[in-house]
């Protein structure tokens, strides 16, 4: 999909770039549509917060040891794919084939940008990412990422086709196919633009998340005293018989400033 730099973070800055960008930030990203898929997000949160309750409970007094990361990972990925194709509850049927093919999908597509690649430093050494094996592993993946995200959209054109759309999902995918049918992409087909489009959604929303949060907890759990000025707050605008809502926000200064802490880290 970037080999015509379909994706549109890696694509030079020329009309094809404004023309995604543009449809990324007002159709996809918008202050509405962000609002409209909010049940999403309280969804995946709900479920990751009852899965960590009931490792607490079976334990009963006995310390739980949580991998934070992995969960971080799981719920960012679960949100961005419900948001971006409609999988609601995603990464909760461990058994179903389409589900682990797509986490492992885009687990296997990440995992090469922590690598160095020797071509990133000397563009004429290149070869020796072949040899490496590199290459032919990043080619394999590509392919793998490019078939999942094919068949979600082949999904969403066959449901419009027979009429079993509903309309009221607006999930991106939809989105894109009711903006894009009467738009111009420059040399780019409808649905490369789409698949590209959403695979830079997806990733950018959930490995970006994933660290954000990753960064947050380590310290929190390093310092009780700021842990327990986060508790206190939300147990004083929030309570403890509700799950925090992101309305909320505004009135959590405290944890605000561990956020803006956080990123500054």
């Amino acid at each position: 999909m970037d080999d015509d730099h379909a994706m549109f973070g890696f694509s030079p800055y020329g009309p094809y770039w404004r023309d995604v960008r543009k449809l990324a930030s007002v159709e996809l990203l918008s202050n509405r549509q962000l609002e409209f898929l909010n049940h999403v997000r309280d969804s995946e949160v709900k479920l990751l917060i009852k899965e960590l309750y009931g490792q607490w409970i079976q334990n009963g007094d006995r310390p739980v040891l949580v991998d934070m990361k992995e969960k971080c990972w799981h719920l960012a990925a679960n949100v961005m794919v419900s948001e971006v194709a409609g999988k609601r509850n995603f990464d909760t049927v461990t058994n179903d084939y389409e589900s682990r093919r797509c986490r492992k999908a885009l687990g296997d597509f990440l995992y090469p940008s922590g690598i160095f690649m020797v071509s990133n430093a000397i563009l004429f050494l290149g070869w020796l990412d072949t040899v490496r094996g590199y290459t032919a592993k990043m080619k394999r993946i590509a392919r793998e990422v490019d078939q999942v995200l094919g068949s979600w959209v082949e999904e969403h054109l066959w449901k419009r086709l027979s009429g079993s759309m509903n309309e009221a999902v607006q999930d991106f995918i939809h989105g894109m196919l009711s903006v894009i049918e009467d738009g111009q992409f420059s040399d780019h087909d409808h649905d490369t633009v789409i698949r590209a489009t959403c695979l830079t959604l997806i990733i950018g929303g959930s490995d970006s998340t994933v660290i954000t949060l990753t960064w947050a907890l380590c310290p929190l759990m390093n310092n009780p005293s700021t842990l327990k000025g986060a508790q206190d707050e939300l147990d004083i605008n929030v309570g403890k018989h509700r799950q925090v809502d992101e309305s909320d926000i505004k009135n959590l200064v405290y944890l605000q400033a561990i956020i803006k802490k956080t990123l500054r880290l």
